[in-house]
């Protein structure tokens, strides 16, 4: 019998130490997600921020374009089409290569960000 209870205890032993190691890596993971989370949503609202900056600056940039060219050319309408022309342009090159341009380097920054820990994990 008592060869019967040393067994059991080590199954025992050995439940709760699985038990334990289970517990740790499910943590980790919740850490892991966090950490991946946070980065995420810092990275997100930085470019939010720099993308209405920017667009604010550009916007007063384009005015200023587009009464300098009316100016010369003598009409400040012509000035506005010659603008917004441009702009037309560039939203067509943009939509062209949106794929190599926004999609591809996306996919390749999250993917960086949720398997980086196991990067890490991999050189210990």
């Amino acid at each position: 019998m008592s060869e019967f209870d040393s067994n059991r205890n080590l199954f025992d032993e050995l439940y709760v130490s699985l038990k334990e190691y289970l517990d740790l890596r499910i943590n980790e993971g919740k850490l892991s997600i966090t950490e991946s989370l946070a980065v995420l949503f810092s990275r997100l609202i930085v470019f939010v921020l720099a993308v209405i900056t920017g667009a604010v600056a550009f916007g007063f940039f384009a005015f200023a374009f587009s009464q300098w060219i009316g100016t010369l050319l003598g009409s400040p309408a012509l000035g506005a089409l010659i603008t917004g022309g441009i702009f037309l342009l560039a939203v067509i090159i943009l939509i062209i290569f949106r794929k190599s341009l926004f999609t591809d380097s996306m996919v390749k920054l999250l993917i960086g960000m949720i398997f980086k820990n196991e990067k890490d994990e991999s050189v210990k």
